[in-house]
């Protein structure tokens, strides 16, 4: 038998979603028909959290790589680059675009989320740009000795 593709899988989960059906229900009742291509709990509890939050879109993958952007426009890479840097102003974070607006939103909210440099919290925060820092608790003299 051929395997579910995601977006079939997801189409299953909007059913059941709308159907009334609770995270368990749906779980219970997809195991037997999809055996090993059933989706796991927590994947579950995504998607109904999207379909609470009213997004019923069922597309595959929001990722977009520079080749398959290459591909569809036919550009090259330094003008994808140009686009989405210089004139859309997006910096990709964690394998993700995120708009600069976003980004400077974020940072406006950050003083009111620790009291003004006020609150124990903010010395937790690690910031770079394209730098990776690795934290790294100094040992006392005597653990030094071990």
């Amino acid at each position: 038998m051929a395997s579910w593709s995601c977006s079939e899988i997801r189409t299953v989960l909007r059913y059941n979603f709308v159907r009334g059906l609770s995270i368990d229900q749906c779980l219970e009742e997809m195991t037997p028909a999809l055996n090993n291509d059933c989706p796991h709990r927590t994947t579950i509890f995504r998607w109904y959290r999207e379909f609470q939050r009213g997004n019923f879109t069922l597309e595959e993958d929001r990722r977009v790589t520079y080749r398959q952007i290459e591909e569809t426009l036919y550009l090259h890479a330094p003008a994808i680059h140009s686009i989405l840097c210089d004139h859309l102003q997006v910096k990709k974070l964690y394998y993700l675009w995120v708009p600069h607006s976003s980004r400077v939103t974020w940072c406006r909210k950050m003083p009111k989320m620790f009291d003004k440099g006020q609150s124990q919290h903010v010395n937790s925060i690690v910031t770079g740009d394209e730098t990776w820092l690795y934290y790294y608790d100094v040992p006392t003299k005597a653990q030094n000795k071990v």
